[in-house]
């Protein structure tokens, strides 16, 4: 028999106890108190309650989190599409967001097409909505997503496990699983792990809420994040080369005419003011003239087969007049562009030019269609954003800031839609500034009289005195004064060519050409220099620099041109000045001129007989010319 329970004192009740008399499957026991809040808290209503009381609780953090970001840029948040329809944009360009866990699909209010209700959004004044630009990833999911050249549409971002000082003692990647930290720093120290205690830490830049977006690691210059996916896609990226594909409507087609680049093209704008960056032939230009993007869009197959790494695109001008909507403009930019990147391709979209002027006012742009070619320019803008994408705005250089049309300066237009050589000028501007940022420089003029051609030196000069030197040239027709050795220098009647020798700060010897007068032809000055005889066959180009003093005027081109006679004739052209007819603004820019200008290659024709470089002088035929025009490093090359 038991012995009975004893105490001193039995009060008649307690808040706390130590141990529970239970009943475990027909038997009485003690059961600590500890041990039976356990139990009701592993399973069971309570524990149910529990889980449901976690999941709303992480919930609300994951909630706090994403709102917290969202005011941290300025981001209007809903839980769903159906809520963030409901609310207006604060302006033009403001930012929605909807999270993943809203699965369902839509269509868009602004292009029309069928998109998820997740992800992030563009405030669209007119038409007004929200137009899906993007997918988001809810933080902290853990990606590592790159998109420099393709194959598809990727968004950049690294996550990093940090902790609430910004250290980041871990860093996790994906998205596959060769995608990890490797250094050798860190191999070195893990490999001594067995034998020796190693603190080891990375460390990163954070934001505010402890999103690592770059990492930087140490204590040693070789501890470095390393992985075969990124040093894949890295290698891919630096393979860029420096030809270039243009593409779109005739503001494109007016660059090139076969081999021969236009003063009023802005190609010939864009070698010279890039530094001679770029690579370019007479198939580089994919512009047609009429078309609107619908027509580009179906042609893009060539685009897409080009050797060229870069596609420069300017279009939609055309969908204006054939009283397209934006949403269908912007439809047709966005197809082309993915289709441009998943080839591998890095595309510069120019960000549209003014149409109509007070000389030529027949192509201005009034009602919806104005506000669709600005709708189109601000979407064309937003792409700087996508990775692989840059954007050349000459759109501020070119607009009259006070006219309630839209129309252009005074100047940037030749016939109230095309660019004038200011306008193209200002395109090439523009596009430049972006080419610096991917190309390296590079030097392709004759830096010595040494560098010329010989079976030891295949790629040399073919132009015996590219340099300039000494003074035995010819003066010829209305020409008087110094000219350098070997070449010759002519005027047309009605000018007056002076010419001299001049050395810069640098040492560099210059041909220069004081011209004026006015001449009944186009072509004023000629200067001209025999080039060694090229095999047939043989693929060639031509470089020189040219530079224009400021305060010129009636200049309308400064033609550089390769020629090579046999049984045909092959030539191409660097900066060629068509005839005016109807269209004005053709002159120059109003501005000091100088850079490198080239050629296109061209392929010299069957039992060549002959070959001569020419840098010619035009005007107008109509107006006084006066300006100072000065050459020098000039070179005729064969590619090899």
């Amino acid at each position: 028999m038991n012995a009975p329970v004893s105490t001193t004192y039995i009060s008649d009740r307690t808040v706390v106890s130590d141990e529970l008399i239970v009943n475990r499957e027909g038997s009485t026991a003690l059961q600590k108190t500890s041990d039976l809040a356990m139990q009701i808290a592993g399973e069971g209503a309570v524990a149910a309650a529990l889980q449901t009381v976690r999941a709303d609780v992480s919930e609300s953090i994951a909630d706090m989190t994403s709102k917290l970001e969202a005011a941290a840029e300025g981001v209007k948040l809903a839980a769903t599409w159906a809520k963030l329809a409901t609310i207006a944009g604060d302006g033009h360009g403001q930012i929605g967001r909807v999270p993943t866990t809203d699965t369902g699909t839509h269509v868009d209010p602004v292009n029309g097409a069928m998109v998820r209700n997740s992800g992030d959004f563009a405030w669209s004044v007119s038409p007004a909505g929200w137009e899906r630009i993007r997918d988001t990833f809810d933080v902290p999911e853990v990606t590592a997503k790159l998109d420099l050249i393709g194959p598809r549409r990727l968004m950049t971002a690294i996550w990093a496990v940090v902790s609430k000082l910004g250290q980041s003692p871990l860093f996790m990647e994906g998205p596959e699983t060769d995608f990890r930290l490797r250094n050798p720093y860190l191999d070195k120290t893990l490999s001594t792990l067995g034998r020796n205690r190693v603190a080891v830490h990375t460390y990163a830049i954070v934001d505010r809420l402890g999103r690592a977006l770059f990492a930087i690691e140490g204590p040693e210059t070789d501890f470095r994040i390393r992985n075969k996916w990124l040093d894949k896609k890295l290698s891919q990226a630096a393979a860029i080369n420096r030809s270039v594909v243009i593409d779109g409507d005739s503001r494109v087609d007016q660059c090139m005419d076969g081999a021969t680049t236009n003063v009023v093209g802005w190609l010939y704008w864009l070698t010279m003011l890039s530094s001679d960056r770029i690579d370019f032939s007479s198939a580089t230009d994919e512009g047609t003239g009429g078309q609107t993007t619908t027509q580009i869009l179906a042609g893009i197959a060539p685009v897409l087969a080009s050797s060229a790494s870069i596609v420069i695109a300017l279009m939609s001008t055309n969908d204006r007049t054939q009283g397209m909507t934006a949403a269908a403009s912007i439809g047709n930019m966005a197809d082309y562009q993915a289709q441009v990147l998943a080839a591998g391709k890095r595309l510069i979209w120019v960000a549209e030019t003014p149409r109509g002027d007070l000389q030529d006012d027949a192509l201005v742009l009034t009602g919806a269609q104005l506000g669709y070619h600005l709708r189109v320019r601000e979407w064309l803008l937003a792409q700087a954003s996508v990775p692989g994408v840059a954007v050349a705005d000459p759109w501020m250089h070119m607009v009259d800031p006070a006219d309630t049309q839209a129309r252009a300066r005074q100047g940037v237009l030749k016939d109230g839609i095309h660019e004038s050589p200011t306008g193209a000028y200002l395109i090439a501007r523009a596009i430049a500034a972006i080419l610096e940022q991917w190309l390296a420089p590079r030097q392709s003029l004759p830096t010595s009289v040494a560098d010329l051609f010989s079976a030891d030196n295949p790629a040399g000069s073919l132009v015996s005195n590219g340099m300039m030197a000494g003074t035995g040239g010819t003066a010829g027709a209305n020409t008087t004064g110094d000219v350098a050795t070997g070449w010759t220098v002519s005027a047309t009647t009605g000018i007056t060519a002076v010419c001299s020798k001049v050395t810069d700060a640098d040492g560099h010897v210059w041909q220069e050409i004081v011209v004026s007068g006015t001449a009944a032809q186009r072509q004023c000055v000629a200067m001209t220099i025999p080039v060694t005889l090229p095999d047939a066959g043989d693929i060639l180009s031509a470089v020189a620099r040219i530079e224009v003093e400021d305060g010129h005027s009636g200049l309308n081109g400064l033609p550089l041109t390769l020629n090579v006679t046999g049984t045909t004739t092959t030539e191409a052209t660097a900066g060629y000045s068509g005839p005016v007819g109807t269209q004005i603004n053709m002159h120059m820019p109003a501005l000091p001129i100088t850079g490198p200008v080239k050629t296109a290659p061209i392929t010299a024709p069957a039992s060549p007989a002959s070959a001569s470089l020419t840098l010619g002088i035009f005007g107008d035929a109509v107006n006084p010319v006066n300006a100072t025009v000065r050459l020098r490093a000039v070179a005729a090359r064969k590619i090899i």
